[in-house]
């Protein structure tokens, strides 16, 4: 059983607009501290991760450990009906019915606008990738709107990007053209990066393809590790955290 009751419901439809973008579907993980959304971009290359945290605009309750799968798109279209949503309230028993009830409330109205969200089969392959343990060593952070127009400059340059992070900078490129971000005055830098410089190659369509998150954030973080797969978190305080993990 489930009942989500977001206020300011349109910075849910900005969160929810950005996974639409990416995938047709989502699974969905319930906890007692989060509701986690999961999908995957078509070309297998990257999983986006939006986990819901508690706030003043967000309660909720729910079965301790529950997984559902949804179609992402439709739950998109439902919120987007109407510039003028303020309160969404997404409830339900997966263990009783095949469907959610979402029921919306517009300003300056008072009845609400339910409509049915069914509910489908959990990918395997998220439950498995929710359950991993992730632990990262370097921390870089950039202004969402100097990496999105990295991106954009990018786009027209080449298929592949090469990030490379040292202690004193970050150099984001493709083809012949590199933009250089210093420590301090540019980006910031944090953990064990060690001798040897850090390496990242995402596909320059995949970071595209996740725009539409990445300027939901004041700053996104790129995380690195050898032993996980590269994230560019995306923090949006009044929904929760957006994560992009390159596969």
């Amino acid at each position: 059983m489930i009942r989500f009751i977001f206020t300011n419901a349109f910075n849910l439809r900005k969160a929810v607009a950005a996974l639409s973008g990416l995938a047709q579907t989502a699974t969905v993980f319930y906890s007692a501290d989060a509701m986690s959304l999961l999908a995957t971009h078509p070309d297998g290359h990257v999983i986006a991760a939006l986990r819901i945290l508690p706030t003043e605009s967000v309660s909720f309750k729910c079965s301790e450990g529950a997984v559902t799968g949804i179609d992402v798109v439709k739950l998109y279209r439902y919120l987007n009906n109407s510039q003028y949503l303020n309160l969404a309230v997404l409830y339900g028993d997966e263990k009783k019915n095949a469907k959610y009830n979402l029921a919306m409330r517009y300003h300056g109205m008072q009845a609400f606008r339910i409509m049915e969200l069914e509910l489908i089969q959990p990918d395997n392959e998220h439950i498995n990738f929710e359950n991993q343990e992730r632990k990262y060593d370097v921390k870089v952070g950039i202004l969402s709107t100097e990496f999105r127009n990295m991106i954009v400059r990018l786009a027209a340059i080449g298929d592949i990007a090469d990030v490379t992070i040292t202690a004193t900078q970050v150099k984001i490129g493709a083809g012949n053209v590199h933009f250089v971000l210093h420590k301090l005055q540019d980006c910031i830098i944090e953990g064990d990066i060690g001798v040897e410089p850090v390496h990242f190659h995402p596909r320059v369509d995949d970071l595209i393809s996740i725009s539409e998150g990445v300027v939901l954030a004041e700053r996104v973080w790129i995380y690195h590790s050898n032993s996980a797969p590269p994230m560019l978190h995306c923090p949006f305080p009044p929904v929760g955290d957006l994560m992009y993990y390159f596969v």
